[in-house]
């Protein structure tokens, strides 16, 4: 049975009738994509959707893995184990015909409709044994994610060597044959991801204790397995940071240089650890000759034993094509024919040819400029492909500002920098005017001063694009240059700031002012990240790169080591540390710790002989201290011992910490042994001014306000006790008027009352 989709064939002769493995739901979504978008649209759904098998198999960076290798155009391929087709595509635009060999037809039919416009691809579904017997001779056969799963395949005690020896028989004498897999001993699964197959820890580190299904190899292990196939001669190649997303593609011939792995997000399937700092763990290798041991994956090119070798061949390839197709370029390095080495620059998509070909026109603008100025730029020539460079060798000035940093010489480094920096701003002759080409690029920036540019801007003076040479300096790399007004200290900024914030290891030289050095200043800064902000939009033309979806994508990081470490400093900083002064004052060295329990310690604490002082450090941080027992004992009696400490009182036996250095005081009398202590310590964090140092405050202006109204109402009570002194007073002095006064009424009545007052009164009437 057969069947076409577009220009596709899909064979259905061998299929067994039901696909025998299936991802389930997502199967039905890849599909959709495929019938619903075109190519230039996946980039945008990958984003919209947030998915981790769209990533895998619609992402383009997929195509990073097959794209660099040399095809003539008219090989005929066989990739086993198409799957979705994230490779299929690239091998249909580079060779004469492919044919694929696919398990399941759903993936057989997300391959093919999402290829439908293709007319030179086959796809014969069902399994490898059961087509294998019917295939011919290909000059390229690919097995991408595939090796690892022979056993599947072929079965028996050697399936990883029988698999080969199969193949070989179907490789042309001039073949090539392609497999990528995961190295078990990668520095990533080292550093705390999860193996790729099994999604569990350190199962490729152990040898697959609890894994049947699935095997990959260590270096050693994979050459051993070629040597014992047989008839094969090989070349060993390393993607970075993996096969699945590569970025770059290094070789036994050039291999990683210190400085240059700076990927760490890449494992957007699982969440994972951080163990130790991947980075610095890369240049440590890399320095000690070990980084094959440890690369993430592995690219194998075989060829029969004996095979004529190409005069030239690719030996390393970077991609830059996470930019919009105009702009998407690889960079190669060849060793030439006559052994020597030589660059290109190579247009990663058809739209991006006449932006590789103009470099040669920057080339001669640009070597005019810098004449006069001690630089040189690398010699460039046009091809038919793109342009190439001379291989420069010799030490990047990252290379020796990092070597500089590394054995201390920050000045040296800095001074380094800064001189380069003077370079440029000696060809910047031309005033800073605006111009509509400017803004296209950059955006409408507004500067607060006047500035100067150079005739030609080279943007991307980066410090890796910088190599020493006897008689001066040469920029290797000047694909973004622009022949409109673009400030020189734009350019500055530029190769200052992906020099300090692209590595872990610089941050001595970002701490020492070096923007302000270079004379750029904070709003100068300010309106530079403005303008690099808008350059990377015009560069990226919509296009998200698969770096800024992993907050997204991925699961992330669900534990990091140095959480462990701050919890171990945290647990460090909360125990009570005592120090014992014999006579050359406190020191670590003469101190010791105390256990607590929940921030208690109840205990003798032994003094040692000749010990004139000791200092009791509850913890390094904040704290309330309740000293529930505090005394010198000689195991008869106790005696109290005066509490002289950095904290304040807060009630009775209880003092407050208001820094990160607490401390108690203590002299010890002669003869003392040992002390009796009860503490208990509750733990109010290390910052600088913690909330209680504002409750104390608060109470403290709250107790003087108290005082305050204290002394009022005590004043007030004073009077009130006078005036009520006054008022009893008074009250006795009016009883007594009161009783005079009754005693006076008393006599008046007797005098009424007798007969001369009655006589008077008659007498007086009558007159």
């Amino acid at each position: 049975m057969k069947e076409t989709i577009g220009n596709v064939k899909l064979d259905y002769t061998c299929y067994p009738g039901e696909d025998l493995y299936s991802d389930g739901a997502v199967e039905d979504e890849l599909l959709e994509i495929a019938k619903e978008f075109e190519e230039s649209q996946w980039n945008r759904v990958i984003a919209e959707r947030e998915s981790w098998p769209i990533l895998y198999h619609y992402s383009h960076i997929r195509k990073n893995i097959i794209n660099w290798l040399p095809v003539s155009g008219e090989e005929r391929v066989l990739e086993i184990g198409s799957g979705c087709g994230a490779i299929t595509g690239a091998l249909a635009e580079k060779a004469k015909q492919v044919t694929c060999v696919e398990l399941s037809r759903k993936r057989s039919h997300i391959n093919a409709y999402r290829h439908r416009e293709k007319d030179n691809i086959e796809i014969l579904v069902g399994n490898f044994q059961d087509i294998e017997k019917s295939l011919g001779q290909y000059d390229l056969i690919t097995l991408i994610g595939v090796f690892e799963y022979s056993n599947g395949y072929i079965g028996g005690d050697r399936p990883f060597v029988d698999m080969l020896k199969i193949i070989r028989k179907h490789l042309t004498q001039s073949g090539r044959l392609v497999i990528a897999i995961e190295n078990r001993l990668g520095l990533k699964y080292w550093a705390g991801c999860t193996e790729d197959h099994t999604g569990t820890w350190f199962e490729g580190i152990e040898d697959y204790p609890n894994t049947d299904s699935v095997h990959t190899f260590s270096l050693k292990e994979i050459r051993e397995v070629v040597a014992e196939a047989e008839g094969f001669d090989s070349q060993m190649y390393y993607p970075y940071p993996d096969y699945k997303f590569p970025m770059q593609i290094f070789s036994d011939d050039r291999l990683p240089k210190i400085g240059e792995l700076k990927e760490l997000n890449y494992n957007f399937d699982r969440a994972r650890m951080v163990l130790f700092d991947e980075i610095r763990a890369a240049d440590s290798l890399i320095r000690n000759d070990l980084f094959p041991e440890y690369s993430n994956s592995f690219l194998l090119v075989l060829t029969r034993e004996g095979a004529e070798v190409p005069k030239e061949q690719c030996i390393y390839a970077k991609y830059s094509n996470e930019r919009a197709e105009q702009f998407s370029t690889r960079t190669e390095i060849w060793k030439t024919a006559d052994g020597g080495r030589e660059v290109r620059k190579i247009a990663d998509t058809e739209k991006s040819k006449e932006f590789v070909s103009n470099m040669a026109e920057s080339y001669s603008a640009l070597t005019d400029q810098y004449r006069d100025f001690g630089i040189r730029m690398n010699h460039c020539k046009a091809l038919a492909e793109g342009v190439a460079f001379t291989y420069t060798e010799g030490e990047t000035l990252e290379q020796l500002l990092d070597q500089a940093l590394a054995e201390g010489r920050v000045s040296y480094a800095k001074e380094l920098i800064l001189a380069q920096a003077e370079l440029l701003r000696k060809a910047a002759s031309v005033p800073f005017v605006m111009t509509d080409a400017f803004k296209a690029v950059f955006g409408d920036a507004v500067f607060d001063r006047e500035l100067l540019c150079p005739p030609v801007a080279d943007i991307d003076p980066i410090c890796s694009n910088w190599i020493r040479r006897k008689d001066g300096w040469e920029l290797l790399d000047y694909e973004w240059s622009f022949s409109f007004p673009v400030p020189v200290d734009f350019q500055i900024f530029r190769m200052l700031h992906y020099y300090l914030y692209s590595s872990t290891s610089r941050t001595a030289l970002a701490d020492i002012g070096l923007f302000q050095s270079a004379g750029i200043s904070d709003s100068d800064i300010a309106v530079f990240e403005q303008m690099e902000q808008q350059f990377q939009n015009y560069i990226r033309q919509g296009r998200v790169p698969m770096r800024d979806m992993y907050e997204t994508i991925s699961p992330g990081v669900f534990f990091d080591i140095r959480s462990i470490g701050e919890l171990q400093r945290k647990a460090d900083a909360r125990k009570i540390q005592i120090y014992a002064d014999q006579g050359r004052d406190f020191s670590e060295e003469n101190s010791w710790h105390l256990k607590t329990e929940d921030g208690c310690f109840k205990g003798v604490v032994r003094i040692p002989e000749h010990t004139v002082r000791l200092r009791i450090d509850p913890c390094e941080e904040n704290c309330i201290v309740e000293l529930k027992e505090y005394c010198f004992s000689d195991g008869i009696r106790d005696t109290e011992i005066p509490v002289v400490c950095t904290g304040r009182v807060v009630k009775e036996h209880t003092y407050y910490f208001a820094d990160n250095d607490p401390y108690f005081l203590l002299d010890i009398p002669e003869g003392t042994e040992q002390i009796r202590l009860d503490m208990k310590i509750h733990y109010l964090g290390s910052g600088e001014k913690h909330p209680v140092s504002g409750l104390m405050k608060e109470k403290e202006a709250l107790q003087k306000m108290l005082d305050h109204e204290r002394m009022v109402v005590d004043e007030a009570e004073k009077n009130s006790r006078h005036y009520s002194e006054q008022a009893e007073r008074r009250k006795r002095e009016n009883k007594e008027l009161k009783r005079e006064l009754a005693e006076l009424k008393q006599q008046l009545q007797e005098i009424e009352h007798s007969k001369v007052w009655k006589v008077y009164s008659r007498i007086k009437g009558n007159k």
